[in-house]
């Protein structure tokens, strides 16, 4: 980002909090793992279920960036491609969260808004 003399060349939160201390930042930070960028990253944009050795390499990278500082696993599943997301892979995602402390959070934009209205 040029008009911020901003690099974006890192591939893992050891290189973005690299980057955020090079540059400085005037914020706390905190991040999730998006299981959106999981998927994009290990299977594109494909409506399927992830095969077995993506699904392990996607648990990988979470192990990773927990190791790194990330608070859990994060979905937004009203999108593709998180949109695609069976049970079982959100549940093994989370869980790779877990295993070092992690949650798994869900942003639900529309969820309930049905149940909001009263009848007239």
């Amino acid at each position: 980002m040029k008009k911020w003399h901003y690099r974006e060349d890192w591939r893992d939160l050891n290189g973005y909090f690299a980057q955020l201390e090079r540059q400085g930042s005037a914020l706390n930070i905190a991040t999730f793992v998006g299981a959106t960028q999981l998927r994009l990253a290990v299977m594109g944009n494909e409506d399927r279920a992830p095969t077995p050795a993506e699904l392990s390499h996607m648990a990988a990278i979470v192990d990773t960036l927990m190791e790194q500082g990330a608070l859990g696993v994060w979905t937004a599943l009203e999108y593709a491609p998180a949109s695609y997301s069976k049970t079982d892979e959100l549940v093994a995602l989370a869980r790779a969260a877990q295993r070092h402390g992690g949650i798994y959070a869900s942003h639900m934009r529309k969820r309930g808004r049905a149940d909001r209205r009263r009848p007239r």
